[in-house]
């Protein structure tokens, strides 16, 4: 609100504002007003259910006539965002490291998944080997320990 003093043509700022009627610097306004919860406070006490019901039934009629706010506002809560999905993807668990990497870029060429899914794959496929190299080498040192151990034997 704006109040205008007659005396000097000045603005006075209520509410924060700017003679514009902007928010003035510092003033945060995703913050809500103690005027503002008292409106939705009373809009709660005087909002009968037959009201509810007859705004909600035009709310439907809405969705059902294709406006797509609607039918996000109804639709949103009952079919969440899926932040991971399952990826089928032949082929990518056979075979040699190229060529699983060879059918995940073939895959991804194909338009059969998205490079994203494609990128996932592919760092799977890039931890299993490195966790089948580890597993290898940890085999092959201890096998040669015990070939060590055993020519030491041997030789007392």
């Amino acid at each position: 609100m704006i109040n205008k003093d007659k005396t000097e043509n000045a603005v006075t700022i209520i509410d924060n504002r700017d003679s514009k009627g902007r928010f003035a610097k510092g003033n945060n306004c995703a913050v809500r007003t103690v005027e503002a919860r008292k409106q939705t406070l009373i809009l709660k006490q005087f909002m009968t259910m037959d009201d509810f019901l007859e705004i909600n039934a035009k709310a439907i009629e809405m969705a059902k006539a294709g406006d797509q706010k609607m039918m996000k506002l109804f639709l949103e809560p009952l079919i969440p965002n899926r932040v991971d999905a399952t990826i089928y993807c032949d082929g990518w668990d056979k075979g040699t490291t190229q060529e699983r990497l060879q059918a995940i870029i073939d895959h991804v060429n194909a338009g059969v998944i998205t490079p994203l899914e494609g990128e996932r794959l592919s760092n799977i496929v890039d931890k299993y080997t490195r966790s089948v190299e580890m597993v290898e080498l940890s085999n092959k040192i201890d096998s040669l320990i015990e070939e060590k151990e055993r020519r030491e034997s041997e030789n007392v």
